[in-house]
């Protein structure tokens, strides 16, 4: 059974488009070549292969970052960050989750 990889609610739209290519998290949550299921709350909208995970510090976040993870900039990807992550500071080392759709 694959993994379980958790979304709120909110990010439902950006999932269901698949425009969502990447997910930022506090840790590594799978390895590359994983499969994995996606929910948004509790509904599964589909899965994805961990294609790459990449570490990178919080400052050194880029628009380019916030555009693959659905955000407009990095301020808001930011500011999206510190809301899931209340104690996340720009010294915090993220990994963010290259995602492939898979049918």
């Amino acid at each position: 059974m694959p993994k379980r990889l958790n979304f709120s609610k909110e990010y439902k739209e950006a999932l269901t488009k698949k425009e969502k290519i990447t997910t930022i998290r506090m840790r590594p949550l799978a390895m590359p070549g994983e499969r994995v299921s996606v929910y948004a709350g509790e509904e599964k909208v589909g899965d994805v292969i961990i294609e790459r995970v990449m570490e990178k510090k919080v400052k050194h976040l880029s628009d380019l970052d916030a555009y693959r993870d659905g955000f407009r900039s990095v301020k808001q990807l930011k500011k999206a960050l510190k809301k899931h992550y209340k104690d996340i500071s720009d010294e915090d080392t993220v990994y963010i989750h290259f995602m492939r759709w898979v049918e």
